[in-house]
């Protein structure tokens, strides 16, 4: 009896209880909250395995944990949740004094429960306010970015990491702490770039940055999309059922993204299906076409093979069904 409750314990814990890979804390000291808005910088990988054990990754928007849990809150890796028990769709996070936004990784070996979002391999944005919230120009902003090594980290590293609100003894500003570092840095100090591999300079750690190797096929039940680059904005809406209604898509009327970094590829990609680029348009008051730009160092290859009916793979650049817009490549 003694082992059987022990299970349920352990069983129970990953299901509700989060272990987050990025947590967000409000530190204010004048009762301020912290306003939050986190969506994609770059092509998003999940952490789906082809292959068990093969640390080969897919390009796909939606989590691995398809049906995690008994909630809809991760099904995409686009910034947005559901929060139960009327599930209404959060885009933006609201963190209270002394609260947290807790995030978890893809790469993880458990599913997400009990966490606020989750995030995938590559870049996001986050961005914060903490004077008028959601204007088009936040207070504060930082990237974030997870390569293929982060997530197991490799010995030396954390995967874990803090970013903190602080307004005590200074002007307001954003730190952050990875977990093998011994100090805070401020977001300005780097750029406003946060990277799994250049995680401290006193004491030293860093490292090369990987690349590793994701594919572009039909994977995880990934047969629904067949773009490159997918869209954040627009692509996230096709769930199996019967949770097909949950709509993930990340844009608001109050705050659109005015964005072009969704193309932007981080990771080496190989297309194992006949692809094409986009054709719709993700607002028709602000039409963009997002390039597909390969990052220095990193390849996207066409897979040979045929599709179906044994005609030969293609990647088709297209134009956009309402406009004179297409899709650039920058290499």
């Amino acid at each position: 009896m003694k082992n059987t409750i022990i299970v349920l314990l352990i069983i129970i814990s990953t299901k509700l209880f989060c272990q987050p890979e990025v947590t967000i804390w409000n530190f204010t000291t004048q009762s301020k909250t912290l306003h939050v808005k986190i969506y994609p910088a770059s092509m998003i990988m999940n952490g789906h395995e082809i292959i068990l054990n093969s640390r080969i990754f897919t390009y796909d928007l939606r989590t691995k944990y398809l049906h995690d849990e008994t909630n809809y809150k991760f099904h995409y890796l686009n910034g947005v949740s559901y929060t139960g028990p009327n599930w209404t769709k959060n885009t933006f996070f609201d963190i209270l004094p002394t609260s947290r936004l807790q995030i978890d990784h893809e790469g993880g070996p458990s599913g997400h429960g009990g966490c606020d979002l989750a995030f995938g391999f590559g870049k996001y944005m986050i961005e914060f306010w903490w004077n008028t919230p959601y204007n088009r120009t936040p207070d504060e902003y930082c990237t974030i970015e997870f390569d293929h090594a982060s997530e197991p980290a490799p010995p030396g590293f954390e995967n874990d990491i803090s970013i903190r609100y602080h307004d005590n003894n200074d002007s307001p500003r954003i730190m952050f702490q990875w977990n093998s570092c011994t100090i805070w840095t401020n977001v300005g100090d780097v750029n406003h770039k946060i990277e799994a591999w250049n995680q401290c300079t006193n004491p030293l750690i860093t490292r090369a940055k990987t690349f590793g190797d994701f594919r572009y096929g039909n994977y995880n039940g990934n047969t629904f999309y067949n773009i490159l680059p997918l869209d954040f904005r627009i692509d996230c809406d096709v769930i199996p059922l019967p949770l097909a209604y949950r709509d993930q898509n990340h844009f608001t009327e109050q705050y659109d993204i005015l964005t072009n970094d969704l193309g932007v590829l981080t990771q080496n990609l190989i297309i194992e299906k006949n692809v094409t680029t986009p054709v719709e348009v993700w607002n028709f008051e602000f039409p963009s076409a997002p390039p597909i730009q390969i990052n220095d160092g990193v390849f996207l290859k066409l897979d040979k093979g045929t599709d179906n009916s044994n005609t030969p793979r293609t990647f088709t650049f297209k134009k956009y069904d309402e406009f004179n817009l297409g899709t650039n490549l920058y290499v």
